[in-house]
């Protein structure tokens, strides 16, 4: 349970006014772009950082005061490896099992279970120098999933990775941890539609919470079209912002999302004032996303 917490670091509050509550067997997301405090807030939780003021308990125990006893509750997968390149794979999830207090035999049991659930049985002897992003990813999971904690607290788990990568490490701890209350940072929309709920943190502050259904339903107004195109252009975006209902506009990979009360006459105008830019483009209608229902929430990317 989270009460009224508040944290800064000096300069400006980097947390606002966090009430929040997670139940047991509760898998929650929280969403936000970098900088919105998902991070800072994980660590609270975990008993790494302190709050400036406000209260956080864990199954009853204040993580200040009793900071022991909260621990025993929970796993922490923090954003940042605290890996070391130099060890082997196996080497590091020794050492990291030790600081968990479990014994040589207890680590080397479960190791040998996750190392091939995760497909690195055959890179457990490599030293981690060696590993590719993915791998450092899968060994810094197994090593949060060593203690079997009833509650894991993992920030952005699936960073930096692709669109597979992440679909496959995500579904590979989802199925380790079922059962168990989770809470995970994330960034991105669609990792954060696997959570039964979801929160929109943003500058701080919690802006909005509900099943991801339910918040696409809340917050996004009228229809949504995708516009893909080789470069960026700042008169389109200009139009598209004149065109977006309440100039919300989110940029993407491939392009910029708008959003409209008519998709067809929208797409139709879009088309001209693209061949006027000289600008070759395609337009394709979807259905909003969480990222979408982040952006009308916040009006806005932060």
């Amino acid at each position: 349970m989270v009460e009224d917490v508040w944290k800064t670091y000096g300069q400006g509050w980097v947390l606002q006014s966090i009430n929040l509550t997670v139940e047991r067997g509760e898998f929650l997301a929280v969403m936000g772009p970098n900088g919105s405090g998902k991070s800072t807030l994980a660590k609270i939780l975990a008993t790494v950082e302190v709050p400036t003021r406000g209260r956080v308990s864990i199954r009853g125990c204040d993580t200040i005061s009793d900071s022991k006893g909260a621990r025993e509750w929970l796993s922490y997968l923090p954003e940042e490896h605290a890996l070391s390149k130099y060890l082997t794979g196996m080497e590091n999830i020794l050492f990291f099992g030790r600081l968990y207090g479990l014994g040589k035999g207890e680590i080397v049991a479960r190791a040998r279970e996750l190392l091939e659930e995760f497909g690195l049985r055959e890179h457990a002897g490599k030293q981690v120098g060696r590993y590719s992003k993915g791998m450092r990813q899968k060994l810094s999971t197994i090593i949060a999933l060593l203690p079997q904690k009833p509650i894991m607290i993992l920030d952005e788990p699936a960073a930096g990775l692709d669109p597979l990568a992440r679909r496959e490490l995500l579904s590979l701890l989802l199925k380790r941890v079922e059962g168990s209350t989770i809470l995970m940072n994330t960034h991105v929309g669609e990792d954060a539609e696997i959570a039964g709920r979801v929160v929109f943190l943003s500058r701080g502050r919690i802006v909005a919470a509900g099943r991801p259904d339910e918040l696409r339903q809340r917050f996004v107004k009228g229809e949504v079209l995708h516009i893909k195109l080789p470069v960026k252009s700042d008169k389109l975006e200009g139009l598209l912002k004149s065109i977006s209902t309440g100039s919300l506009l989110r940029v993407t990979g491939e392009g910029y999302r708008v959003y409209v009360g008519d998709a067809d006459e929208a797409a139709k105008e879009i088309s001209e004032k693209s061949r006027d830019l000289g600008l070759k483009v395609s337009i394709a209608r979807e259905e909003p996303s969480l990222e979408d229902a982040y952006v009308f929430a916040v009006g806005g990317y932060d």
